[in-house]
């Protein structure tokens, strides 16, 4: 195709329509969940807090991604491993594996969750957003959900 032959707004509309699909592509692209993710952490009636204040710090493996999440709200505190997948429909599922260290009242047990999280753009960056289960050494955890933003390191 040679555009010195069509007509001059031919041309445009066809460098506008090129250009539109390039940055649809580009959009549609997810970035990697490696790096850190800061957000909140909500328990339906939760039994100590209902909102917590949370961070992911991920690595982003070709078949897995793994990391550490850090929940706090006031005195208490956890430091747990995770592991999970990233599927191509741009779920993020991870479950709590280990925790690391925590600070707890004597009454507390830390839920041990299972996660399912949807990442999505946001206006103000990509976004991680879903719901989670889990059980602590007494009984079920009342469920809930987590949102997550991810940070970017500014020049």
């Amino acid at each position: 195709m040679n555009l010195n032959n069509m007509p001059k707004p031919f041309q445009l509309g066809l460098i506008l329509l090129l250009c539109f699909f390039n940055s649809l592509l580009l959009s549609a692209q997810a970035p990697t969940l490696s790096g850190q993710w800061d957000g909140k952490i909500y328990q339906t009636n939760g039994s100590v807090k209902t909102e917590y204040h949370i961070k992911l710090y991920l690595h982003h493996l070709p078949d897995k991604i793994v990391g550490r999440s850090y929940i706090y709200a006031d005195d208490i505190s956890a430091e747990i491993k995770i592991v999970g997948t990233f599927t191509k429909e741009n779920i993020f599922e991870f479950r709590d594996t280990e925790i690391i260290h925590s600070e707890q009242g004597k009454e507390m047990s830390w839920c041990m969750k299972s996660v399912i999280l949807q990442l999505s753009p946001s206006k103000n960056g990509w976004e991680l957003r879903g719901k989670w289960t889990g059980k602590n050494e007494y009984s079920q955890c009342n469920p809930g959900t987590i949102i997550l933003r991810k940070v970017t390191n500014r020049a």
